[in-house]
């Protein structure tokens, strides 16, 4: 009975975290803006905390994989991000709000992979699938954002104490949520090799990296551009908001496209239409059709992340499939706003910011035909072997 019932704990999860994300997602850089940062100085503080992700993220996921039980450190890493959070208020100096946002990343970058990786391990006893579960974090999101919006008015500083409040009730409600074991644990312990000889895993890995770039770009930066054409914190919020309703349309039905088209071409088409949204903001001014043109976020961002996610679910072994999503967070983060988010932040002071939105049009297009044809290969190869 229990495995028909709906697992409204992990969707009410979803939806507390990824309220607070919209808050620090959205407005975060809007706030270094606010005080004086540069993109430049954004760039640098953004390249700075990443880099903590190369020690962060591999050793949380380990954490979690020899963990008894994944939600010890999952609940943990709630309660730290939430008491870290707290502390941007007591000082706008650019080397403490280093510090501080290193301290917070620390714990905080993490979370969306231990999270999903709990979420699958659970939903594999049940008739749910993912996407149904992930859509309570569209919700929050997107609500977060748009009254966000409304209420800040620019007082871009509120956004921390209700990240903080947040990540405490995510840690309030970690308490009653079931108990997922860590693999380590129980006789089944594979290498770490188990993942890099997985041709199909590391291509999957390489798509995401280059799709990610437009992406971190577009949160990182971009708010700061629209602001500057008439978007106000109002206007930011619908943005956010338009961004991530359009997915739940998609998380309805995505298991279903899944399986209908296979994961190859359902990538390949998520990363051509995210090519064509940065395209058009290129040359969109109109903060309206900006936001218009946005809806294509909902189809290309929940197939892309949907695939990933179930990929490392269903094909990594299952004593490394925390550590799997935690190094696919780790590689895409890495370079999307370590080597991309600095020289992006540089860039965009140079020739500015809807320039590099072209940049990342180009490079989702190339990346789409690439890996695509790559990605192919694979699986006829695959299957030859398989054959014989």
């Amino acid at each position: 009975m229990e495995a028909h019932k709906f697992p409204a704990h992990f969707f009410l999860l979803y939806i507390l975290f990824y309220s607070g994300q919209a808050m620090y997602g959205v407005y975060f850089n809007l706030y270094l803006s606010n005080i004086g940062f540069s993109n430049t100085m954004i760039g640098l503080l953004t390249a700075l905390s990443t880099l903590l992700l190369l020690m962060a993220q591999p050793f949380w996921g380990v954490m979690s994989d020899r963990a008894k039980k994944k939600n010890t450190i999952l609940k943990l890493l709630f309660l730290l991000s939430g008491l870290s959070a707290l502390l941007y208020y007591r000082s706008t100096d650019y080397l403490y709000v280093v510090i501080i946002s290193l301290i917070f990343t620390m714990f905080y970058s993490t979370l969306v992979p231990l999270q999903d990786n709990i979420t699958l391990e659970y939903l594999a006893g049940t008739r749910w699938d993912f996407g149904k579960i992930r859509m309570g974090g569209t919700i929050g999101y997107a609500i977060t954002a748009v009254i966000a919006g409304i209420l800040i008015k620019n007082r871009y500083s509120h956004i921390f104490w209700v990240v903080s409040l947040s990540m405490l009730l995510c840690f309030i409600l970690m308490f009653i949520i079931p108990p997922v074991l860590g693999f380590r644990t129980r006789t089944e312990k594979a290498p770490f090799s188990a993942i890099i000889k997985n041709k199909m895993f590391m291509c999957l890995i390489g798509f995401n990296l280059t799709y990610s770039l437009g992406i971190s770009f577009f949160y990182t930066y971009y708010p700061i551009y629209f602001e500057s054409i008439g978007g106000s914190s109002s206007f930011i919020g619908m943005l956010m908001f338009t961004c991530a309703i359009a997915e739940v349309p998609f998380l309805f039905v995505i298991d279903k496209i899944l399986k209908k088209f296979g994961i190859i071409k359902l990538l390949v088409s998520a990363a051509m239409v995210s090519s064509l949204r940065w395209f058009l903001m290129y040359f969109l001014t109109n903060p309206v059709l900006i936001i218009i043109i946005n809806l294509l976020h909902g189809f290309s961002f929940s197939s892309f992340t949907y695939c990933l996610v179930t990929y490392i679910n269903e094909s990594v072994p299952k004593s490394l499939r925390a550590t799997g999503q935690t190094f696919n967070a780790m590689v895409s983060t890495f370079f999307s706003k370590v080597v991309f988010g600095f020289l992006g932040g540089v860039a965009s002071d140079i020739f500015g910011i809807n320039k590099i939105m072209l940049l990342s049009s180009a490079i989702t297009f190339l990346a789409s035909i690439i890996f695509g044809l790559l990605l192919r290969k694979l699986k006829e190869n695959r299957e030859v072997t398989t054959a014989s």
